[in-house]
């Protein structure tokens, strides 16, 4: 791939709104087609997915505990300041 042509998609995929993982998809569907935008796709998207679940579970899982009340209590105030 080009510079040009990396340039291009990086363009397209910061003008559409949502995840910066479009990018991605773009890529392998300019090196492969149909084929390589599904591969790239389904490549990129486990990994934060499965972060997130974790995490989820994970904050599921202790939140009765002191600690975690108190890191999700200053979160709200410092988001909200």
């Amino acid at each position: 791939m080009s510079d040009a042509g990396f340039a291009e998609l990086f363009a397209i995929s910061q003008m559409a709104p949502g995840p910066s993982i479009l990018l991605v998809s773009l890529i392998g569907w300019r090196v492969a087609g149909l084929p390589g935008l599904l591969i790239a796709t389904i490549a990129i998207t486990p990994p934060s997915s499965l972060l997130a679940w974790a995490m989820g579970r994970a904050m599921a899982h202790w939140s009765n505990r002191p600690a975690l009340r108190t890191l999700k209590a200053g979160w709200c105030r410092w988001r909200l300041a």
